[in-house]
């Protein structure tokens, strides 16, 4: 298991179009079809992008009534959707 905290190289990506990230997210899975992503985590990029869709529906659509997450989270993505109503909610970096 990997201490993601120790992690460093970490890509800073940010996108203003949903073509960007289409674009990236076709990228990144032609090149783990390869075998050329290297993991600096524990998830594979599969779990990461469900995981990062998933947290953007949320802000749309609500979240689960069984997944009570960190009151925290809740606010900030509300304040996302709020804050970008007009926008995709990628775009949001307050």
């Amino acid at each position: 298991m990997i201490d993601t905290r120790k992690v460093t190289g970490r890509r800073k990506l940010k996108f203003t179009t949903p073509a960007e990230v289409i674009v990236e997210v076709e990228r990144l899975w032609a090149l783990e079809r390869m075998g050329k992503v290297q993991r600096l985590g524990n998830w594979s990029l599969g779990t990461t992008l469900n995981h990062m869709a998933e947290f953007i529906d949320y802000a749309y659509i609500g979240f689960p009534p069984d997944l009570n997450p960190p009151p925290v989270i809740k606010v900030v993505l509300k304040f996302c959707f709020v804050q970008n109503i007009a926008q995709p909610l990628w775009i949001c970096d307050e």
